[in-house]
């Protein structure tokens, strides 16, 4: 499935019948799919430009779900863009790490003199 193909109807095609099996093994072991939650991203060479998969999804209850493709997405704590440069990563890293760092300060202050 994670073969690099050329051409973009054959990469469509290939993913929708994938991700077919997966809502079928899902069904058959009495998982389900919520695919309002469920979105794809493709990773990428940043000089390759973007195609647009069309992928229907059918729901237990028969309504039909568009997967909506992300830039970037949060697995397992790490962001991950389509050309996985961590750009993203570091900028939520840092973010975090400066109000986590303001919190402490802030509570020191009463315990510590300016000096």
């Amino acid at each position: 499935m994670w073969a690099a193909y050329h051409d973009a109807k054959s990469s469509e095609t290939l993913i929708n019948t994938e991700l077919k099996k997966v809502k079928d093994w899902c069904d058959i072991n009495k998982l389900s799919m919520n695919l309002s939650k469920t979105n794809y991203m493709i990773i990428k060479s940043s000089r390759k430009r973007n195609h647009e998969f069309t992928n229907n999804m059918q729901s237990s209850n028969g309504k039909n779900h568009s997967l909506e493709r992300k830039d970037r997405i949060k697995y397992l704590g790490v962001m991950l863009d389509e050309i996985v440069s961590f750009k993203y990563h570091i900028a939520y890293l840092c973010s975090r790490t400066s109000r986590r760092n303001l919190g402490i300060i802030s509570k020191l202050r009463y315990y510590l003199t300016l000096s």
